[in-house]
């Protein structure tokens, strides 16, 4: 989801859209390197885009609860977990640049 979508979404305000950013900080599908999401704060992205609802949640364990609570307009829950890429991820089938001649001749286009 782009950030884009993150103000067009607290703009429509829906009532019920629970939004969660399950983080694990790496790029599992692509071979389990670091991400910069250690570096931003979500929450207070979702506040400045202004989501009704905003939270962290350390213990996933709370997750439960957070769902229980009522809550009104487009509440945002950002959920930090810790995890290792396992050994039997599946990896790309597809290079790059087969994944980039397949976009351009989706959209008409040659690379």
């Amino acid at each position: 989801m782009r950030l884009g979508a993150w103000a067009a979404v607290a703009y429509a305000r829906p009532a019920r859209l629970r939004h969660l950013v399950i983080d694990n900080g790496c790029h599992d599908s692509t071979g389990g390197q670091s991400s910069l999401a250690g570096t931003v704060d979500f929450c207070a992205l979702a506040a400045g885009c202004g989501y009704a609802s905003v939270d962290r949640l350390v213990d996933p364990a709370g997750f439960a609860a957070w769902l229980d609570v009522p809550r009104t307009g487009p509440a945002f829950l950002h959920v930090p977990i810790v995890r290792g890429t396992p050994d039997d991820l599946p990896r790309p089938k597809v290079s790059p640049p087969d994944v980039a001649r397949r976009f351009a001749a989706h959209i008409g286009t040659e690379l």
